[in-house]
């Protein structure tokens, strides 16, 4: 397998804790993959992505392959061609379905993006794989407690976040932007990511029914479920390690 390079200089919403170099030079030719997540979401996605995959990804081997880079600070587009650029133009097939390739996800959110649609096409054109939501990553969070079947906006999803941790915290949480930091602990303790993923597979469903081509475009959707399906899968199905 190619290994992509990173350097230091790439930015600091752009670059890795610690450059891909480390590996090689560490482990001499890397052979194992590595799973990376880009995202848009500074506060949410990172802090859910951060618990949610120590909760998944029990080997402390293993777990050194999930490489969540840091945010990207941009639209969906600037985000797809960041991963693009890091990852994909520096050699790496992730068009194959072998083991030993990297895998590429990419977290963003519909909110008023107008390359919202454009970015899903480039980054499947790619082989990068797109774990969107329409309106709002706040859906996903929750379907972790109930279904969400009709469109909401964003301050509305956020306002019915606000209003669940209030009722499982007994904690006033005063202002729309604390829900970004809605605490993953909750999720765990009360919710069911077993339920989150069937309900999203059903508005996915839906979705494709409604809109064969552009799934995308229908509100509520999301496939994060595929997001944590895959890391389920990559991780619990390694047979080596470092």
């Amino acid at each position: 397998m190619m290994t992509p390079k990173q350097n230091r200089g790439a930015g600091k919403h752009r670059a890795p804790a610690v450059p891909l170099d480390y590996y090689d030079k560490r482990y001499g030719s890397r052979k194992t993959s590595l799973f990376f997540v880009f995202h848009h979401g500074k506060v949410t996605e990172q802090g859910y992505f951060d618990s949610a995959s120590r909760n998944l990804i029990r080997d402390e081997n293993a777990r050194s392959r999930f490489w969540r880079l840091k945010f990207v600070n941009g639209t969906p587009q600037q985000v797809v061609e960041s991963a693009y650029s890091q990852v994909c133009e520096k050699g790496t097939d992730t068009n194959s379905d072998d083991d030993d390739q990297d895998v590429v996800w990419i977290v963003f959110d519909r909110d008023s993006f107008s390359d919202y649609p454009d970015a899903i096409v480039f980054a499947e054109k790619y082989g990068m794989k797109v774990a969107y939501s329409n309106e709002c990553f706040e859906l996903w969070l929750l379907l972790h407690f109930q279904e969400v079947n009709e469109h909401h906006s964003r301050g509305k999803l956020a306002e019915m976040l606000r209003c669940r941790w209030e009722e499982l915290s007994g904690v006033t949480v005063e202002t729309p932007k604390q829900v970004k930091h809605f605490p993953y602990g909750l999720i765990h303790k009360y919710g069911s990511l077993e339920n989150a993923v069937a309900r999203a597979k059903a508005l996915y469903d839906r979705a494709i029914v409604a809109q064969p081509d552009t799934p995308w475009n229908v509100s509520p959707v999301t496939t994060v479920h595929k997001l944590i399906e895959h890391l389920q899968v990559f991780f619990n199905d390694l047979t080596d390690t470092f």
